[in-house]
């Protein structure tokens, strides 16, 4: 049995897992990298999601398809965006991402991206 329930929801989430795309290398990295800090939710969302009952492996049973993108953590932790030892910019990064959206997000066609949850 998965650890909660979703408190009772009946939406399914699938959660991407991404492959390593950022410029800072963090997509999967997750939990243990960007936990702290205010920004620590955009990890732990899909990490909390990950272990209850209403995410779905199958997408086409998904109501929504939840991108783990950590944006906040990419610009604390990596200094994305500041003027100390830059790696990138993260509206590069996000453009990048769209314009490979057919290749690392599958289902956005879909609904053309109306059913995919970015937390920033």
């Amino acid at each position: 049995d998965p650890p909660h329930d979703c408190y009772g929801t009946k939406l399914r989430f699938y959660v991407y897992s991404l492959v390593d795309w950022t410029p800072a290398g963090n997509a999967e990295r997750g939990v243990l990298h960007c936990q702290a800090g205010q920004w620590g939710m955009e990890a732990l969302i899909p990490h909390w999601l990950r272990r209850g009952s209403c995410v779905t492996e199958v997408a086409e049973e998904a109501d929504y398809f939840l991108v783990p993108w950590h944006t906040w953590c990419d610009r604390m932790i990596f200094r994305m965006n500041q003027s100390r030892e830059p790696i990138g910019e993260i509206s590069e990064v996000y453009l990048d991402l769209m314009s490979r959206k057919e290749e690392l997000l599958p289902h956005w066609a879909r609904h053309r991206g109306r059913d995919h949850v970015f937390i920033f």
